[in-house]
């Protein structure tokens, strides 16, 4: 039996910012699918899926708590990756997302994972197993003790090729600018 090739790649928030965009993605992803690979996505939500919530934060108060506005992040960074889960489903594609704490990931341990070339990635693994495509939802983390923070763009890239690494990808630091995305960290296994 041949072993299936593992992609890793990274959907920013200019590639996933509308329905439309956000079906190419999915039929993108459909075809790797389709063709036999086993697929890592980390979306990115564009900050449109949350321009009603920042607006009432701005009307709340002029100094918002940087907590809050991370978990507001993070709820829009979930929203877009269930609804590219959805799109790949629509597709016949079976799908699954998850937060960075339902993977087992803090920006911690992909920082020390990402040194020390040794990053323990057992959730994404068991889910690309059950699931040929897995959407992490990457904006948001959770830091060491637990609290709630958004991840810088050079996090998620980092993320991108420790997670391709850690899966045994080949070509984990080579750039994928792939139709309808931002350049983007890709892996491949």
């Amino acid at each position: 039996m041949t072993a299936q090739r593992i992609v890793v790649q990274r959907y920013g928030p200019t590639a996933l910012r509308t329905v439309p965009l956000i079906r190419h993605a999915a039929l993108n992803l459909t075809r790797a699918v389709v063709g036999g690979d086993r697929i890592l996505v980390l979306s990115v939500a564009a900050r449109s899926l949350v321009a009603g919530p920042l607006r009432l934060v701005t009307e709340l108060t002029p100094r918002p708590s940087a907590r809050q506005s991370a978990h507001i992040l993070g709820a829009a960074d979930q929203i877009t990756a269930a609804l590219l889960t959805m799109a790949l489903r629509a597709e016949g594609v079976p799908a699954v997302s998850l937060t960075w704490e339902q993977a087992g990931l803090t920006p911690q341990s992909v920082a020390e994972g990402a040194r020390s070339g040794k990053l323990r990635c057992d959730g994404i693994r068991a889910a690309i197993e059950q699931h040929p495509a897995v959407v992490l939802a990457s904006a948001c983390g959770v830091t060491g003790d637990g609290d709630t923070c958004t991840l810088g763009d050079a996090v998620v890239t980092l993320a991108a090729v420790a997670l391709g690494r850690a899966l045994a990808a080949r070509d984990a630091d080579e750039s994928l600018e792939a139709v309808g995305t931002e350049p983007a960290a890709a892996a491949t296994a």
